[in-house]
């Protein structure tokens, strides 16, 4: 058997090598025949000098269309935590938990992955983003990559010191990074704490007043992300599929629900057997599920079947905690975006909110996350 199978190690190798890079490869050749470029963008910068919109134009909506591709496929591990982390540098300057959305990416993904951000992806992370922020009202936006690299850095040489209103955020952000480490023994959670510093330059520790963690398991924590790397980069076939919280292409209704607009005379039966919330026969507006979670489950599902027996092993041994698995707490019936947000402000403001969701959407809201819509539209993420 071995001797079978020892002749297509290095033909697996070779795979690996091929495929690797053959998702960022077609993106920059479909880059360069959608701009009429004679030939592909460079995978790296030149010189270390971001790319300026004069060398790499894109749309807002072609900026997300790059972006999903490496969120989703090439680095769905590595960028997420990025986002996660530009959690500890946020505050009230707008502009500048902005700039942390566009820039940290890039930062990690050079640093932890197995391999950097493109100048067109770091050019679609700025585009984007920018975008975004300019439809919610932020004002003074830059509009090269390199001035706003210059503007945060030179903000946070004068801004980011050492305040226990960023102690406060970086507590927050820091118990929902490590929601589902187990609480007993209580080392662990020290320890993890001692482990997402490590993560921080000295700069942003030094502002949220935490002590500099032990050398060696600083030294232990970054070879192990970059040994991570290099086993993706040269052992792994690049991932096929996509998995995302919500349902990104025409989203649909999820089962039993149905639109305010449905006549009258349609049954409500199914939707009110679905626990939704369905009163005295009243249609529902339709809702959302998340389709996985990484901390508290928030609107999502309560399982069933062989999966609910799962959950409820789960909490009888101690594995999980109450607070880990899906439960009415968590409201299993799903979401609409005007309803998002703090409980205190629960059936507040929702007008309001979907109004300004129109108005940085760019138009009406379809599918799910209309009132009355059609079974099928256009996520009101999507540019």
């Amino acid at each position: 058997m071995i001797t079978i199978l020892l002749p297509l190690i290095p033909l697996y190798l070779l795979t690996v090598r091929l495929l690797r890079f053959s998702r960022i490869n077609r993106l920059h050749r479909e880059y360069a025949a959608r701009h009429g470029l004679a030939s592909s963008p460079p995978l790296r910068r030149e010189r270390d000098k971001a790319p300026t919109r004069k060398e790499l134009p894109m749309t807002p909506a072609e900026a997300q269309k790059i972006l999903l591709e490496g969120v989703l496929l090439e680095m769905p591990w590595i960028l997420p935590k990025a986002l996660e982390f530009a959690l500890f540098k946020s505050n009230d300057d707008m502009l500048y938990t902005l700039s942390t959305f566009i820039l940290e990416p890039g930062v990690w993904a050079k640093e932890f992955e197995w391999r950097p951000l493109t100048p067109v992806e770091e050019m679609a992370w700025h585009v984007f983003f920018s975008e975004v922020g300019r439809r919610m009202g932020i004002e003074n936006i830059p509009d090269e990559l390199e001035d706003l690299t210059v503007w945060a850095e030179e903000y946070e040489k004068a801004h980011m010191v050492p305040e226990e209103a960023c102690r406060d955020v970086a507590s927050g952000t820091t118990r929902l990074l490590l929601h589902n480490v187990p609480r007993r023994p209580r080392w662990l959670i020290r320890f993890g704490e001692q482990v997402v510093a490590c993560l921080l330059y000295d700069r942003l520790r030094e502002a949220i007043m935490l002590p500099p963690p032990p050398r060696l398991l600083k030294s232990l924590v970054v070879s192990s992300l970059h040994f991570r790397a290099f086993l993706i980069r040269h052992f792994f076939l690049p991932r096929w599929k996509a998995t995302t919280f919500l349902p990104i292409h025409a989203p649909a209704f999820p089962k039993g629900y149905v639109p305010v607009s449905e006549p009258s005379s349609k049954s409500d039966k199914g939707a009110s057997e679905k626990g939704d919330g369905s009163n005295n026969g009243e249609k529902l507006k339709p809702r959302t599920h998340i389709l996985f979670y990484n901390n508290e489950a928030w609107y999502t599902a309560i399982p069933r079947g062989p999966a609910s027996l799962l959950q409820s092993f789960l909490l009888l041994t101690g594995l999980k905690r109450v607070d880990q698995v899906p439960g009415p707490a968590y409201k299993p019936e799903g979401f609409r975006l005007e309803e998002c947000g703090p409980t205190m402000y629960e059936g507040k403001g929702e007008e309001e909110v979907r109004r300004i969701a129109e108005r940085i959407h760019g138009g009406v809201l379809e599918g799910p996350y209309a009132v009355g819509g059609v079974e099928k539209g256009r996520c009101p993420f999507g540019l």
